[in-house]
């Protein structure tokens, strides 16, 4: 938290606990395992930018910076950029991930879609920035694979509709 106590301004895209329990039940992982992951920090930077964006000011197409950055080593990309004579604000800008909004108009709403997730309550004002709360976990691009103890044939049998193929398998002694 103390990230988003200090100064802003911030626009975080905030995962509900049902987005987060259904992230876990992907990953097939417990909190616990989640939060000790290094990748965690990733994942959580990628739910934020340094803008403050309300809803008013989103539209379709719009791609928003986020906190996270592509570069194992961005000190390191800097540095080379600097030395081969490039801008390291625009080398910075192209290390930085993004998300894309996504927006549609009915006659009832206004829907909001960051990265396919739902918007599902828009423009919770904070003093030093904007909440938006949405109902997936935002994973960016190749992040370090977060951990999971479950293997293929564990996913197979958890899943109902692929019964049929289990039963295939253990038929087939396989």
């Amino acid at each position: 938290l103390r990230l988003f106590d200090g100064a802003g301004p911030f626009t975080v895209f905030v995962p509900t606990n049902r987005a987060w329990y259904a992230a876990l039940a992907r990953l097939g992982v417990t909190k616990e395992d989640l939060f000790e992951d290094p990748a965690l920090t990733e994942v959580l930077l990628h739910h934020a930018s340094r803008k403050e964006l309300f809803s008013e000011n989103l539209f379709f197409g719009q791609k928003i910076p986020t906190l996270h950055v592509s570069a194992p080593s961005v000190s390191r990309a800097l540095r080379a950029a600097e030395n081969a004579g490039m801008d390291p604000s625009a080398v910075s800008a192209a290390l930085t991930e993004t998300l894309e909004v996504e927006t549609f108009q009915s006659a009832f709403r206004k829907a909001f879609f960051v990265n396919g997730c739902d918007v599902v309550e828009k423009d919770a004002q904070a003093s030093n920035g904007v909440a938006h709360f949405v109902d997936c976990v935002m994973l960016p691009p190749a992040p370090q694979p977060l951990p999971t103890r479950r293997t293929v044939a564990q996913v197979i049998v958890e899943r109902f509709e692929l019964s049929i193929f289990e039963q295939a398998l253990t038929g087939g002694g396989l």
